[in-house]
């Protein structure tokens, strides 16, 4: 399942009763299977960034991603049993999304994925890319500032979300993910770092 190498520093960190976290991909998961994820956390998985992106089949489609919705959805259920801290990057403002099926997607991040913390993103035409090439051809582009393309702003003509609409978008889904106040998953983290805090 692991390479030896792998093996070795998994059985270290397990015998110095550490802990670690990981940056992987659903499609990863998938691959180790149950077994393979509870022995991951029993040798002291505690944290894990993973991309979920979107929770829209169709948009996950277009960025070629491997998992569908389903296959997500057993993975972050797993995890959650398992009490592993779920970090994720979400993308919002693809051609399909509405307000209403981006708010949609806050309540399910937050209420049915168990994800303590999301670094979000609105969706950009990245240069190089298929989805550049497309969009330069058909005139979608509008905004060719350089220093926009960060993530943090639309760049590109979408059929029903204004440029100011997207950012407003960004800053809700943001603040209120990633604060305890809204999100008790994200609770978690803060209480941890109470209690380190407090020795």
């Amino acid at each position: 399942m692991f390479s030896k190498s792998g093996s070795l520093i998994l059985e270290a960190i397990r015998k110095r009763n550490m802990t670690y976290g990981m940056l992987t991909s659903f499609r990863t998961l998938n691959t180790l299977k149950a077994d393979g994820i509870k022995m991951l956390h029993d040798k002291g998985l505690k944290f894990l960034l993973l991309g979920l992106e979107s929770l829209n089949d169709v948009n996950l489609r277009k960025t070629k991603r491997k998992a569908d919705i389903n296959e997500m959805y057993h993975t972050m259920k797993l995890l959650q049993d398992l009490r592993i801290i779920i970090t994720t990057t979400y993308m919002i403002c693809f051609q399909d999304d509405t307000e209403v099926s981006i708010r949609n997607a806050k309540r399910m991040i937050i209420d049915e994925l168990g994800v303590a913390v999301c670094l979000f993103n609105i969706t950009m035409p990245l240069p190089g890319t298929p989805m550049y090439w497309e969009y330069k051809k058909n005139n979608m582009i509008c905004d060719w500032d350089w220093s926009h393309w960060t993530g943090n702003y639309l760049v590109w003509k979408h059929p029903v979300i204004a440029p100011e609409q997207a950012k407003e978008l960004l800053a809700e889904m943001r603040s209120e993910v990633n604060s305890p106040r809204f999100n008790s998953n994200n609770r978690t983290i803060v209480d941890s770092r109470s209690k380190v805090r407090a020795l």
